[in-house]
């Protein structure tokens, strides 16, 4: 084992990330191994670093039975006197909050910024009294099969949290207009639910790899705009008992908080860096915020706490509401965003209109499969009358709209002809994915192909959904899904 002590940067409040002992071969959800130890777990959904130093159990610090358990975490960086923001971070199911400590980079965040994190335990065995939750969970949760929901009364974990600030602000000076929340999974439900109850105590909520079914939002939609974070990941799913699929209910839970935020613009602030996209909805009364990743099974990104702390940090909640605008996101300098049947697009974070939409293309393998077929390509196609338009120079159209031809920023002048696989560029032959095709009374040629060849930008399509920008993206289902949403929807060629 190492020194559990968890060094910082001797030139400022820098956490250091200490270095672990992998523990490859284990298969638990939460191996009670990894307390007080330097042993982590890694998977493609959780990822977890060694024990925190400076955790201190709940029953220790508040020098009280208040009944609540968990951990929390003072950062050494804090200075005797100014009132601290409090952060209120939610395990996941079947999980403690020990856990959500280890599972999260809260504790190295709050060391660098100067805010005090706390980890709560659910009250019922690590699960959280959600009001959606059947009974026994229906059997989709081991271990859970006794679960009865708080369905009335007073619920246990709300109350408790809401004790929980109070006796935390007892020992700790904390700012009340600066008290956040955030939740994993089901903690991330819970969360929710108490933004939706209690949202007059916070100044944002967060959650990473959850939801709440559309039919709970139905009955009980958010009472107070709070400004709200969601981090969803590529492999994932909801509950068989929401009773519909995941991009239905994550639209609902979206909607939700976009109508009581009053959201300006169905059309969000793009931010890519590789797998990882980021939708950020500017509102009236608090924005509302997509993080979606490619590629990572259930479970939070370890660095959710980075991302969600930049978009908390400077909200606050006055008697008013919500006082501060938060951070200013300029998003990708330069984007296209396009999904097929939409004529409306977004061009460097501004809305476009198209008189001909976008459309989908499919190319199949044929021969020598005895009359079967393989689906090769799933491809955007766009019209050529908007790429000159934008990425190139006036167009000429002949043999009666059959060929197009145009120059290209660099002064090349590309011609595409309808039925061709292949463009003239300088009267030079260049091959495409698959050929023109005429629609509408334009060629459409496709997508991705022509950014790549003629700007150099990175592309990215799932689902006929396609952004493009001057760096590395790669969308993951529910962001695309997303972007068709605020864009509208859908033809196939």
């Amino acid at each position: 084992m190492t020194d559990p002590t968890t060094p910082t940067d001797p030139h400022g409040r820098r956490p250091v990330i200490r270095p672990g002992t992998p523990d490859n071969d284990n298969r638990d959800f939460l191996p009670s191994h990894l307390r007080g130890t330097d042993i982590v777990v890694n998977e493609n959904g959780n990822n977890s670093q060694p024990y925190p130093t400076g955790l201190i159990d709940l029953r220790d610090l508040l020098h009280t039975d208040s009944g609540a358990t968990g951990v929390a975490f003072i950062p050494r960086s804090a200075q005797a006197g100014p009132e601290l923001p409090l952060v209120i971070s939610l395990h996941g199911g079947m999980m403690a909050g020990w856990g959500q400590a280890v599972y999260s980079s809260w504790t190295l965040v709050a060391e660098r910024e100067g805010f005090a994190v706390v980890f709560p335990d659910a009250s019922a065995g690590g699960i959280w009294a959600l009001s959606d939750l059947p009974a026994g969970l229906g059997g989709e949760v081991a271990g859970a099969e006794d679960f009865v929901p708080a369905t009335s009364g007073e619920n246990p974990d709300e109350a408790q949290i809401i004790r929980l600030i109070d006796a935390i602000a007892g020992v700790v000076s904390v700012d009340r207009s600066r008290i956040y929340m955030h939740g994993m999974s089901m903690g991330h439900g819970m969360a929710d639910q108490f933004a939706r109850r209690h949202g007059h105590l916070l100044a944002g909520v967060a959650g990473s790899a959850g939801a709440t079914s559309p039919r709970t939002l139905d009955d009980e939609p958010p009472r107070t705009a709070v400004p709200v974070w969601s981090t969803q990941v590529e492999f994932d799913d909801v509950p068989t008992f929401f009773g519909t699929d995941r991009l239905t209910a994550l639209a609902a839970n979206r909607a939700a908080w976009v109508t009581v935020n009053r959201v300006r613009s169905s059309v969000p602030v793009v931010t890519t860096n590789g797998s990882d996209t980021v939708l950020h909805w500017r509102g009236a009364r608090g924005d509302v915020v997509l993080r979606d990743v490619a590629g990572r099974d259930h479970g939070q990104p370890f660095d959710d706490a980075e991302q969600v702390w930049a978009f908390f940090n400077g909200l606050r909640r006055g008697r008013e509401g919500i006082e501060s605008a938060g951070p200013d996101v300029p998003g990708d300098a330069v984007n296209l965003i396009v999904a097929d049947g939409s004529r409306r697009a977004v061009l460097d974070q501004q809305p476009v209109e198209m008189r001909v939409a976008p459309a989908r293309y499919q190319s199949w393998k044929y021969h020598g499969l005895g009359g079967d077929r393989v689906l090769r390509a799933d491809i955007v196609m766009m019209p050529t009358e908007f790429l000159a338009e934008h990425f190139g120079t006036q167009r000429r159209v002949q043999d009666a709209g059959a060929s197009v031809s145009f120059a290209l920023p660099d002064g090349r002048e590309v011609r595409f002809t309808r039925g061709s696989v292949a463009c003239l560029v300088d009267g030079h032959v260049v091959g495409m994915p698959v050929e023109c095709v005429e629609r509408d009374g334009d060629l459409f040629v496709p997508a991705a192909w022509f950014l790549r060849m003629t700007r150099g930008w990175w592309t990215s399509e799932r689902d006929g959904v396609l952004y493009a920008t001057d760096h590395w993206c790669e969308l993951s289902v529910v962001a695309a899904a997303a972007l068709r949403d605020a864009l509208r929807t859908a033809v196939t060629l």
